[in-house]
């Protein structure tokens, strides 16, 4: 990033640079002093900064990843069993997909109840319509919205909680409360 002639260094780079700052700092002076970071300063610091190996392999791989990716344990992942050894007794029915329809949540709480059902009922195979799930979801929230609209009506449009109702007034996905309630 530039700031004029300047090169602005992204946040790994600028918390170390802020850290070596204070620690020079408190080194240079004791008192509870202000002290101001010169350009010539954040300069060296950076300077000092690439100068170790480490810290360039850190940057790179911050700045080509997500910040959660690179703190990802490669060793305790690559030794996570990822084969489930518990089954469900008679539970030899195939899940449902979702496809991309973002009603994975639906998905997955009608295929843990219809094990259940099949197993009481003597079923081979049985599907819950996740349609009439998700029309009910759909239509719960609608209802949530316009009260929510109705109960900040005399708010500005600007007002952060209208923003937040306006801004994804049905939303998608869900949680088990969501299918439990």
């Amino acid at each position: 990033y530039y700031f004029g002639s300047f090169l602005i260094i992204p946040y790994s780079i600028t918390i170390h640079t802020f850290l070596s700052f204070k620690l020079k700092m408190n080194q240079n002076n004791n008192s509870n002093e202000t002290q101001s970071l010169s350009l010539e300063t954040i300069g060296s610091l950076r300077k000092e900064f690439i100068s170790n190996k480490q810290n360039i392999i850190a940057y790179n791989s911050v700045a080509v990843s997500t910040f959660p990716e690179t703190i990802i344990n490669q060793n305790i992942l690559n030794t996570t069993d990822f084969v489930f050894s518990n089954e469900i007794e008679g539970a030899s029915l195939a899940a449902t997909s979702q496809k991309s329809s973002g009603r994975c949540w639906i998905f997955a709480c009608l295929n843990l109840l219809r094990v259940d059902l099949c197993r009481k009922l003597n079923l081979s195979t049985f599907e819950f319509s996740q349609n009439y799930v998700y029309f009910f979801d759909k239509l719960e929230r609608a209802n949530y919205f316009f009260e929510s609209i109705i109960e900040t009506a005399d708010k500005e449009i600007n007002d952060r909680v209208v923003e937040f109702l306006l801004s994804a007034p049905l939303g998608d996905g869900g949680q088990w409360h969501y299918f439990v309630e």
